[in-house]
């Protein structure tokens, strides 16, 4: 395998400016990092306390008071903090980690300062009243029951990890303890807020277009006269000595037969040598990270004994940690097998070490990923931050980077020989079960909330006379032209960039299938499975081994490649050279062909027994009726079994042409280098005599009607039921009445802000998560209103809804709701122009869309143009109750009218 162009050496580079440090008297840590590519500044205010500071019977304490921090202070009133950031133009989060609690926002660097300004406020001030703590545990209920109790495997994961941690405060299951949440107390919230949230046990990161010296006074000014705490000791999380094997099985409804497989190891911050640890990092990429790991080759690819396998490490951790690998087992095969088979690999790597060159390229591919998060602000405050979590100097990070470049095949093997034992292994084996099914034969506008209110930052000093938020004059302007060959190109100049980010979009989708589904994603799955003098593990380990992250995916419309690798000319030169490879001269070997069909059909029939998995189509089917776009864009079992060589090899003719191809770039290139560059990838494709035609224009059906689909629930699930309501849109991105359409989906569902959430969440606790989303097609334009619910209140919910949508027609939006939403979609621009990879993907969509060079540097005077009126008639235009169709999946039980109203009105 021929090396990479690149020395390791060349992947660690300095950052742009010198990362910086200083701590305050009061024991706050600082750590800033200069970044002035775009006009946007990332704050991470990290407090060290998480799920594994917590004593038996407390678990979920930092969980709830993250949840309630948003909930008021004493300069924000109930709701303000996440609508003040919105306001501001930002976005804004918050986690709940094992060592940490982190909240997190992106906005203009001019607003910079009322951030600082709510993280101080909170950080001493928060308002932790007797209605937050009941609205926190509800949602911590929630998201417990959404994002754990519904999934089989997250439950089989949470007993995994107990078992691997044994006594580790890192066993306690990251959502908590059930009971521990129902006897919680708002006294002990308080106690742990007031002994946790102090500036002694806190760290700020920041990241952005600011200069060191302002940063400095603006902390000062807003953290300074904060005290510091008593702390207690500090305890490290170690896993109990002496080790010895573990192994159990878990058996779920609705789980899939599986492994997981764990290995207690240290982390950089409890280990002897940091080399072991980078070691370790090396040997997880060489046996299960992508199509060239040592797993996926002999146990996928080879003997067909899994799906696909995983690997995770987290490394920066306070205490001992795990290596794990995860997979699911390949149909005919069993748990056991598959763990034996696992055991072959690894146990061959004590007498057969792997190559060096194996050994370069998963080092090349690690630092590779460490330079593409210097790509975005929130990849080099992530950075930062995990060091910080981990209880490592950040300014270290260019000195482990090293380590990590010098590891042997000695270091390897000694790692593999230490670490990857019997006695320091955890198996649990997922087990299927087969399901037993049963067979089954008034509120007004004026019991909602009206919308949000105004925004109330009279308390935070600097958020006083701040200008409206710029963005037309910071981006970078979009350049379009047609190849020679007639391929459209997009492109985005990015000077700095660390990443070169390429997207291929060929006119090639599912809708083009005919009478032999599945035909165009077996054409594309099959293209990185042999091309040019490669096969298909000498395909993956070359990507690897340039730093480079290729991925693609079939959509109804078209077949999509990405690619993203270091911006070094040489390495962008090899591995475009490879894509083109992969793309234009795939050999469709026989052999390869029967295995990805087998693939592909084992796919096919996980999601044709579950129906979950058919909410999408169906919601289609019942909109456009016979559209291509109503069918499975994997295709379907009976077609894959018959699809033959030739068929696809026609297609990809027909269909991997040059003026079938959207190509988007960003990287940082002149339009010289750019235009010849992608010139000469577009040659690579030749004219057919025989495009692929036009798809139709989807006609909506005139009344779609509804469509429930039981899944019964089971004794270890409280499975909850998934709703879509789906209404067909005539507003396509170019009509000029598109952004009144946008500014009505945002005020409706699109935010947090929004008057779903506001209802269905904030005021009635009915889901944790509810939001309305445009689908964009090439031939139809569909939005969709999702959330989940308690399956007895399937009815009540669905007529709430419809309520809310209703009653906005009626009143259209208020003056705050224009402007909050005006101010979300900026900011989501700026957000997307500062992260070149999300860069991509927009101007693939604007590609897709037939959108003008200057439709984004327009955009927010179209958005300021928008009146209440054209916003209340585009929503009397999506929410045409005429055109919308309603699926819904989950068990059937007896229905009960709504809750009653737990949260405060806004």
């Amino acid at each position: 395998m021929q090396a990479s162009p690149l020395a390791l050496e060349d992947l660690i580079t300095a950052p742009h400016s010198p990362q910086q440090h200083f701590t305050l008297p009061n024991g706050l840590a600082v750590h800033f990092q200069q970044d002035r590519r775009s006009p946007l500044v990332c704050v991470h205010l990290y407090y060290h306390v998480g799920s594994s500071h917590e004593a038996p019977g407390h678990t979920n304490l930092s969980h709830v008071l993250e949840h309630m921090i948003f909930e008021g202070s004493e300069k924000l009133a109930t709701g303000q903090y996440l609508r003040v950031i919105e306001w501001l133009g930002g976005s804004n989060n918050a986690q709940t980690l094992q060592d940490a609690t982190v909240y997190t926002m992106v906005l203009p660097a001019s607003r910079l300062e009322v951030a600082l300004e709510i993280l101080a406020d909170t950080m001493i001030n928060a308002r932790l009243s007797e209605r937050a703590f009941e609205k926190a545990r509800t949602a911590v209920r929630d998201e417990r029951r959404l994002k754990i109790d519904n999934r089989p495997v997250q439950q089989a994961i949470e007993r995994h990890h107990a078992l691997a941690h044994g006594t580790s405060p890192y066993g306690t299951p990251h959502y908590g303890q059930a009971r521990d949440l129902e006897d919680m107390s708002l006294i002990a919230i308080r106690t742990w807020y007031r002994n946790r949230y102090a500036p002694n046990n806190a760290t700020l990161v920041v990241v952005g277009d600011v200069e060191a010296d302002a940063l400095q006074r603006l902390v000062e000014r807003h953290f300074a006269a904060h005290e510091a705490v008593p702390l207690p000791p500090p305890e490290v999380p170690r896993h109990a000595t002496p080790l010895h094997a573990r192994s159990q099985s878990v058996t779920l409804p609705g789980l899939r037969d599986g492994l997981l497989m764990a290995f207690n190891v240290p982390s950089l911050a409890t280990c002897d040598e940091p080399r072991s640890v980078h070691a370790l990092r090396v040997v997880a990429e060489l046996l299960g990270r992508g199509a060239s790991s040592l797993l996926y080759s002999q146990l996928v690819r080879g003997q067909h004994v899994m799906t696909g396998i995983d690997p995770s490490y987290d490394y920066q951790v306070r205490g001992d940690t795990l290596l794990n690998f995860a997979g699911y087992v390949a149909p005919g095969h069993t748990p056991a097998a598959a763990e034996q088979a696992v055991w072959n690999v690894i146990d061959g790597l004590r007498t057969a070490p792997v190559s060096a060159q194996h050994i370069e390229n998963a080092k090349f591919h690690l630092l590779a990923q460490h330079a593409a998060a210097q790509a975005s602000l929130t990849g080099q405050a992530d950075a930062i931050g995990w060091s910080v979590i981990g209880g490592t100097a950040p300014a270290l990070r260019q000195q482990h980077l090293r380590t990590l470049a010098s590891i042997t095949e000695q270091d390897i093997q000694h790692a593999i020989d230490t670490y990857l034992t019997r006695e320091r292994s955890t198996v649990t084996h997922l087990c299927a079960v087969t399901p037993v099914i049963d067979q089954h034969p008034v509120l007004t506008c004026a019991d909602l909330s009206p919308g949000i209110a105004a925004v109330d930052m009279s308390a935070l000093m600097s958020a006083q006379g701040l200008p409206e938020i710029a963005l037309d004059g910071t981006q970078r302007p979009l350049q379009q032209w047609h190849t020679a060959q007639g391929s459209k190109v997009c492109f985005v100049a990015s000077e700095g960039a660390p990443m070169f980010d390429l997207q291929l979009r060929f006119k090639a989708g599912a809708c083009h299938d005919g009478d032999t589904p599945g035909l165009a994603a077996l054409t594309l799955y099959m293209l990185d499975q042999g091309g040019g003098q490669w096969d298909a593990a000498q395909i993956a380990e070359r990507f690897k081994a340039l730093g480079a992250t290729f991925s693609r995916n079939v959509t109804p419309d078209d077949a999509i490649l990405r690619l993203r690798c270091p911006a070094h000319a040489g390495l962008r030169s090899d591995a475009l050279a490879l894509l083109t490879a992969v793309c234009a001269r795939p050999s469709f070997e026989p052999t390869a062909l029967e295995r990805m069909r087998t693939r592909v059909l084992n796919y096919v029939r996980r999601r044709e027994a579950k129906a979950q998995n058919r909410l999408n189509v169906e919601t289609l089917r019942l909109l456009y009726a016979a559209h291509p776009y109503t069918q499975d864009h994997h295709g379907t079992v009976a077609s894959l079994a018959t699809l033959d060589r030739q068929q696809i090899v026609d297609f990809h003719q027909r269909a991997y042409s040059a003026a079938n191809l959207e190509i988007t770039l960003v990287a940082d290139l002149p339009h010289e280098q750019a235009q010849a560059l992608l010139a000469s990838l577009s040659q690579a494709f030749t004219a057919t005599e025989q495009p692929l035609p036009t798809v139709a224009k989807a006609q909506a059906t005139g009344q779609p009607g509804t469509l429930r689909i039981e899944e019964p629930g089971n004794e270890t699930t409280t499975d909850n039921v998934t709703l879509k309501l789906a209404f067909a849109v005539d507003t396509l991105p170019d009509d000029p009445h598109y952004p009144a359409l946008l500014m009505a989906n945002q005020i409706v569902g699109g935010s947090f802000q929004s008057r779903l959430v506001s209802e269905l969440r904030e005021r009635r606790a009915l889901t944790y998560a509810i939001h309305s989303r445009l689908h964009h097609y090439r031939a139809a334009s569909v939005l969709i209103v999702s959330w989940d619910i308690q399956p007895q209140y399937l009815d009540a919910s669905l007529e709430l809804v419809r309520l809310v949508l209703r009653c906005f027609i009626e009143q259209g939006p208020n003056p705050v709701e224009l402007d909050m939403a005006r101010s979300q979609l900026l900011g989501k621009q700026l957000r997307t122009f500062a992260d070149d990879e999300e860069l991509a993907t927009l101007l693939a969509e604007i590609n897709a869309q037939g959108l003008p060079a200057d439709h984004c540097s327009g955009y927010s005077a179209r958005l300021a143009q928008v009146s209440a009126a054209q916003v209340q008639a585009a929503a009397r235009q999506a929410f045409d109750p005429n055109r919308c169709a309603v699926v819904s999946v989950g068990p059937n039980v007896a229905q009960k009218p709504l809750p009653a109203l737990v949260g405060a009105d806004h």
